[in-house]
């Protein structure tokens, strides 16, 4: 038959974890049980070496990131972990203002959606640069317009790329932008209780200062989790090959915009007959149709080509290098 403790047992029973039969003893020694505080609805998932393992991988992402940086913006930027907490995606989601620029993340091949967050303090400043300001300080007290979410598209997209070669010498891991948002509580890719670990990323450049947050779930990683415990591959592995630096450099290099310029032979005429000219004249150049031209390159003669036209436009058409 089932037995109702009386409030003393139960009192007895709260006082001693080790058991009512010890309760005496303990009382007599003059000893206080030691508590532990322990939140159920935040639980850490993530085991220590797991965590060091963690953030070894995205101090290298900060330092492949800022290099990224310095070059898509042309100007010198730095990138640091702060910090790498455990909690739960309504948690987070709660921490964050109500405008700012929240992009889910697709993680293949595993399942699960990653969040990053790109604060109104940096987010304001990469806009400003990149439609030709001086990255000035950030105006919270707006929205981040439709038409700047596809300004700042690509520089979310420089940073799936870095997270993807941070990745890399540890686990295959594909980062892919899925989603943009403004509203954190638009934003709900995964259960509210979902035990998350959020880096805290502060992004220096010049004298603006902002900060990143990468959300990584749980469920996610749980797949993964083992290999950080066999031999810590992240440290075996921690040089990168010199093919992927030159693949980096020659990637920002190729985007890169340079002037183009097609160039006619010089043509000699009298000073005389330049003071002449008026509207309706016609100057015949020494140029035949048939005859090449060049293409500049940065003004350096780069291409020899022929001149054509094409839907309507004047063109040239490349014949060969010029060496």
């Amino acid at each position: 038959m089932d037995k109702i403790l009386s409030q003393q047992e139960m009192n007895t029973l709260l006082n001693s974890p080790e058991g009512a039969d010890q309760t005496g003893d303990a009382n007599a020694a003059g000893t206080t049980p030691k508590l532990t505080v322990y939140n159920f609805r935040r639980p850490d998932r993530f085991p220590k070496p797991v965590l060091h393992a963690l953030q070894r991988i995205h101090d290298r992402f900060c330092s492949n990131g800022a290099a990224s940086f310095s070059a898509y913006f042309r100007t010198s930027t730095e990138m640091t972990v702060l910090s790498a907490e455990q909690s739960t995606v309504s948690d987070f989601l709660k921490s964050l203002t109500e405008s700012t620029c929240l992009n889910t993340i697709a993680m293949r091949p595993l399942q699960g959606t990653a969040i990053l967050e790109v604060g109104p303090d940096i987010a304001f400043p990469l806009i400003d640069r990149l439609l030709g300001g001086i990255g000035g300080p950030a105006d919270s007290s707006r929205k981040i317009t439709d038409i700047e979410k596809n300004v700042i598209r690509g520089v979310i997209n420089l940073i799936t790329t870095d997270l993807t070669e941070a990745w890399r010498p540890t686990f295959d891991l594909s980062f892919n932008v899925l989603a943009t948002e403004t509203n954190p509580e638009l934003l709900q890719p995964s259960s509210p209780n979902e035990v998350v670990l959020v880096f805290g990323i502060e992004v220096k450049m010049g004298e603006t200062r902002g900060t990143l947050h990468l959300c990584l779930p749980f469920s996610a990683l749980e797949p993964v989790l083992d290999i950080f415990e066999k031999g810590n591959p992240v440290e075996v592995r921690e040089e990168v090959p010199v093919p992927d630096h030159r693949r980096k450099v020659l990637r920002c290099v190729l985007k890169a915009p340079v002037t183009v310029a097609c160039e006619l032979h010089p043509t000699m005429v009298a000073v005389s007959d330049l003071l002449n000219l008026a509207n309706g004249d016609v100057m015949t150049l020494d140029n035949a149709i048939s005859d090449t031209v060049q293409l500049l390159v940065e003004g350096k003669p780069s291409f020899s080509a022929s001149l054509m036209e094409i839907e309507g436009r004047k063109s040239a058409g490349v014949i060969g290098r010029i060496t």
